[in-house]
């Protein structure tokens, strides 16, 4: 009679068994599940956090004006977010396309789908390069040079003289030594 016992709790044995097989291959499955949605999701969940990590910083919109100096400025404060943002070229692109309303935003799709046409690469650089070529041409450039090149003291304080030369320098192509 012990034996049919034994059989018994032998077949309880080998259920439990195929039940935790069963049981560990739906975890493994649970898992692999989990795991590939978990890798799509880091690369939409570190975009959006970069996003608002960008609207934190409040970066400004630009609408095209005509102010050589408000469109230098603008860039060079988008330029200060991506540097404390560490951002990617690809990133930066993207963003200061964003920010871009209203004239400079059609100015932009313009822009944009002439260069791909011609198969020019679209890229940060590019955009630096076309933005101030609009914006802020060769001939403002070089008339702040000339400025800045002319700029004396003269009547001015030392706090006014210093704070035209820190402007103009910016505008100025050639190495300058702290001197």
């Amino acid at each position: 009679m012990a034996r049919p016992q034994y059989d018994q709790i032998v077949r309880a044995m080998e259920m439990i068994a195929m039940a935790m097989q069963q049981q560990s291959a739906h975890f493994a499955q649970m898992e692999a599940g989990r795991a590939a949605t978990e890798a799509a999701r880091p690369v939409v969940a570190q975009e959006g956090r970069d996003l608002a990590e960008f609207g934190g910083c409040q970066p400004p919109q630009f609408r095209g004006d005509s102010d050589p100096n408000v469109a230098d400025q603008w860039l060079r404060e988008m330029g200060r977010i991506f540097s404390v943002l560490g951002s990617s070229d690809e990133r930066k692109l993207a963003y200061v396309v964003y920010m871009l309303v209203g004239e400079a935003e059609y100015w932009w799709r313009g822009t944009r789908q002439m260069l791909e046409s011609r198969g020019v690469l679209v890229d940060w650089d590019c955009f630096r390069r076309v933005f101030l070529e609009k914006y802020f041409p060769d001939s403002v450039r070089y008339s702040k040079e000339a400025e800045f090149m002319r700029l004396h003291q003269g009547s001015l304080s030392v706090s006014e003289y210093a704070m035209r030369f820190e402007h103009l320098v910016r505008s100025y192509s050639q190495g300058i030594s702290e001197a």
